[in-house]
């Protein structure tokens, strides 16, 4: 059996120095940031619950007058890895980034989302981002800070997912994440010109993974499995990612959030409705509540199809979100023949060892 993840998010807000067509927090951009003592209330909550790294997320965290003192904050309370998931366009000033650092940052999260100025700063909505964050890049391997990269798929990108691969393998990054277009905060600016369809999209993204991983790990997100066969041990979607040391405790995040007593009855709600004989096995009280969470959030926000009951990795995938059904309707799924993969890690076991 796999480890749990032991890291979660924490939200500085909403504000934020770009405009990403894909932003699902678009309309509260221009909204302030969150109380100091909400953020640090959470951290300790964190740190209760056994959560040893955070990721410290928005709007864009590096905007936050308040982010050194509460990432200095972060640090001793004993946590072993303080992330930022940035633009990385105000990272180009070394100063500040050195700053950052003293202050505990160990790890980046930059999000790359084309392979040249014109089409990372258009999507981004920030004119000269791509050369800062490109900028900010640099300063963190001077500086020494680990480096991670997102890429965001849309019908603006998924065409130039190799050349953008081609970027990042240049840069290095030990971890890269193609992450499908998510529409579950605001679906209101969710269509068919910003979501590709998958099927289209598929070829471009198993390019770009051959591109890459022969150096650098790769995480291919919310993309179903049958449509990335011969691919899946790259597929890190809901039901895998609660298993990835990058990603997110969603239980504790819920818990953090929301509050236990809401968590579960979330769970109560939305994850008995997925439950199969396989949920029901004798796992530990934590793991199988982990795994009713998942099936809770895949219960609200995405979807399965009748056909998908005959595929062999209908109990650890997701289905596409409820939102992209409606809009591309689900022809393009096709059940995959075999003998029926229960284990959400199957494929993950040779990255993780148990």
């Amino acid at each position: 059996m796999m480890q749990l993840n032991k890291k979660v998010d924490i939200n500085l807000g909403y504000r934020c120095n770009a405009a990403c067509k894909f932003c699902y927090y678009r309309p509260f951009l221009k909204s302030n940031f969150f109380n100091l003592n909400l953020i640090k209330k959470q951290l300790r909550a964190s740190r209760r619950l056994g959560i040893e790294g955070i990721d410290f997320t928005g709007g864009e965290p590096t905007m936050n007058k308040d982010l050194i003192s509460i990432v200095a904050y972060a640090l001793s309370l004993g946590f072993k890895k303080v992330c930022l998931i940035t633009n990385g366009i105000l990272l180009a000033d070394i100063k500040f980034f050195k700053a950052l650092k003293e202050a505990g940052v160990s790890d980046i999260l930059f999000s790359i989302h084309g392979d040249n100025a014109e089409s990372h700063d258009y999507i981004v909505g920030a004119k000269g981002s791509f050369e800062k964050c490109l900028k900010a890049i640099e300063n963190a391997g001077i500086l020494g800070v680990r480096i991670r990269i997102n890429s965001v798929i849309t019908q603006f990108n998924y065409q130039r997912l190799p050349d953008i691969a081609r970027l990042i393998r240049g840069i290095g990054p030990e971890v890269v994440s193609l992450i499908n277009l998510n529409p579950c905060v605001c679906h209101e600016i969710y269509n068919k010109d910003l979501a590709p369809m998958l099927k289209k999209a598929a070829p471009y993204v198993k390019e770009a993974v051959d591109i890459l991983k022969d150096r650098i790990k790769v995480n291919v997100m919310y993309i179903p499995f049958c449509l990335m066969e011969g691919y899946e041990r790259y597929i890190h979607n809901m039901h895998q990612i609660q298993y990835d040391p990058e990603e997110w405790d969603y239980l504790k995040r819920a818990v953090i959030q929301n509050g236990l007593f809401s968590t579960i009855g979330f769970i109560i709600l939305r994850g008995m409705r997925r439950v199969s004989i396989h949920s029901l096995k004798l796992f530990p009280v934590s793991e199988f509540l982990h795994r009713m969470q998942i099936k809770a959030i895949c219960g609200r926000y995405s979807t399965m199809f009748p056909e998908c009951k005959k595929c062999r990795y209908y109990f650890i995938c997701d289905g596409p979100w409820r939102r992209y059904a409606a809009l591309y309707g689900g022809d393009e799924f096709k059940p995959i023949k075999g003998e029926k993969i229960t284990e959400p890690y199957f494929f993950m076991q040779k990255e993780y060892p148990c």
